[in-house]
């Protein structure tokens, strides 16, 4: 219960059958539940930080692409072979659409959506949300599955009760605290 992806492991894999991974390395693609696929990679700043991505969108369909840090050249092949289905948005948590990713998917929407703008994906519905105080940050809700992006703090704000789980551009899945 002490190990911070327990909780991960858990919503993953919750009949315990061995599908869920305690460990996150560069290139791993995970399918976090039908809608959402996360893909992790190093950052592009050259730190090696390990970053999340994630896909969100019924496989094969259209999808969206959420991502907080500038990919690496290895990552954004990644999320390129990892693609689900045919990516229309490109939704940044922290800052526009970066070139790397813009050269992969060109006809993608980059455009920043308002807070309470909803972005329908098949069966998904993605509500933007503001930031943590940075004008250019965003954080989505998947509204279904009451998923949360977010690039830099993983705490819900007051008066998002519908949020019950939290994926973070580092670390786990994990529930709302």
């Amino acid at each position: 219960m002490e190990e911070p992806s327990y909780e991960e492991v858990g919503f993953v894999d919750p009949d315990g059958e061995g599908g869920g991974r305690y460990a996150h390395e560069a290139g791993l693609a995970m399918r976090l539940s039908a809608r959402v696929l996360r893909v992790t990679g190093e950052a592009g700043d050259g730190s090696g930080t390990l970053v999340h991505a994630y896909f969100v969108g019924t496989a094969g369909g259209d999808c969206a692409l959420i991502y907080a840090s500038p990919a690496s050249r290895a990552h954004a092949e990644a999320l390129a072979a990892a693609a689900p289905g045919h990516v229309r948005w490109l939704l940044s948590t922290q800052a526009p659409s970066e070139d790397a990713l813009r050269e992969l998917w060109p006809d993608a929407s980059a455009a920043a959506p308002t807070p309470g703008e909803q972005i329908r994906i098949g069966d998904a519905t993605l509500r933007a949300l503001p930031g943590d105080g940075d004008a250019q940050s965003r954080r989505f809700l998947l509204v279904e599955e009451g998923t949360l992006f977010t690039g830099a703090s993983d705490a819900p704000a007051p008066g998002e009760e519908q949020v019950r789980w939290i994926a973070p551009r580092q670390g786990f899945l994990h529930s709302r605290r």
